[in-house]
């Protein structure tokens, strides 16, 4: 049986890509951010204190941070399966993809070329592996209930 579902024009998938991208973006930068915070045990003070030179050297690679873990987001796939059909696939990739950004990261502080805490790759890859699923996942999970309960409205009239 031919599948008949209409397939979504490329129109329709650049603002859902777009408004992807831009989420990610903020998931990085959040990530990199908490990062710091929790490595200060959520002290704000104490982090500008003791180690502001941290939080500037993460503003100063913010940007080449951002398009590194976009591309190793884009090498493993996560712009494919976009919303809809986010699976225990794009968990693998996430995951492998939030890894591999820590390793760059480690690879970067350990040898003294980026100026950050130690514990700051691990920290990363964790916070941006759980942010991202969040990310991915809420849109499938809204999009579900949303079709619920339109479908739920319909069996009322």
């Amino acid at each position: 049986m031919p599948n008949l579902k209409p397939r979504k024009s490329p129109n329709l998938l650049l603002p859902r890509i777009l408004l992807l991208v831009f989420f990610l973006v903020l998931v990085i930068n959040l990530s990199a951010f908490l990062s710091l915070i929790i490595r200060f045990e959520f002290d704000y003070a104490y982090m500008l204190k003791e180690g502001g030179h941290f939080l500037n050297t993460l503003l100063k690679v913010a940007v080449p941070n951002t398009l590194l873990t976009l591309c190793l987001f884009w090498l493993f796939q996560l712009y494919n399966s976009l919303w809809g059909f986010a699976g225990a696939d794009e968990l693998i990739h996430i995951f492998a993809a939030a890894i591999l950004a820590s390793l760059v990261q480690a690879l970067l502080i350990i040898p003294g070329v980026v100026a950050l805490p130690r514990s700051f790759p691990f920290l990363y890859g964790m916070i941006l592996s759980v942010s991202t699923i969040i990310v991915r996942f809420s849109y499938r999970f809204i999009r579900r209930i949303r079709s619920r309960m339109s479908t739920q409205g319909r069996q009322r009239t």
